[in-house]
């Protein structure tokens, strides 16, 4: 079991861990294919075959997750006015702001995740998510990469000026979020929400890491 002890930051993953995935989903659907559908005079069903197959044939380009270089690409207007009229759908796990609340204060409190800033900023603007935040790390637009790999919890620790030891992450994707922060040093708990896997380094909702740290 993962040592908590003498711990001073504590990171978390945003999407599956603090926030829900309504509005990402709704965004590359929904929005993005009626829009499409729209502009080009296609049923929507045609309109998602033709959009799904930009999504996976441009898969790794630096602006992939940018839903305003999608809005661009495809000619599909003003992506705030979209994103406004979706905000409703930025969301967060009932566990996530009571946890949050109980660590500040004790832990400088950091948020690492791969989400790009349109996005991002939208979920931090929920029910004042972002005011919890030390330090908030985009890793798109702030770091350069699509993904969270051992280098760029590295990074971090070195921005932090931490040893790893003294910072823990949780997240609930498995490479990213356990595998890659250990390689870099870090120590690391995995959310499973859907109770699908088990271990000492497992976790099913993030007041049990509250509870963990009070132990």
């Amino acid at each position: 079991m993962t040592n908590l002890d003498d711990l001073q930051a504590i990171s978390f993953d945003l999407d599956g861990t603090l926030a829900t995935a309504e509005l990402d989903d709704a965004v590359w659907f929904d929005e993005i294919p009626a829009r499409y559908a729209a502009r080009r005079g296609l049923a929507l069903a045609e309109s998602r075959e033709l959009v799904f197959a930009d999504y996976r044939a441009l898969r790794g380009h630096p602006r992939w997750t940018d839903m305003g270089f999608w809005f661009e690409r495809l000619e599909l207007g003003d992506w705030r006015e979209a994103a406004e009229g979706l905000r409703h759908l930025a969301r967060l796990y009932p566990d996530a702001l009571p946890t949050l609340h109980a660590l500040r204060g004790r832990y400088r409190l950091v948020l690492i995740t791969q989400a790009e800033r349109k996005f991002l900023d939208l979920k931090l603007a929920v029910e004042g998510l972002g005011g919890y935040f030390d330090a908030v790390y985009a890793t798109p637009n702030d770091l350069g990469s699509l993904t969270k790999d051992a280098a760029i919890y590295g990074r971090v620790l070195a921005a932090l000026g931490l040893a790893g030891a003294q910072a823990l992450h949780v997240g609930d994707h498995p490479q990213q979020d356990v595998e890659a922060p250990r390689q870099a040093g870090w120590r690391a708990l995995l959310l499973d929400r859907a109770g699908s896997r088990q271990g000492p380094d497992v976790i099913r909702d993030l007041r049990e890491l509250v509870a963990r740290l009070a132990a």
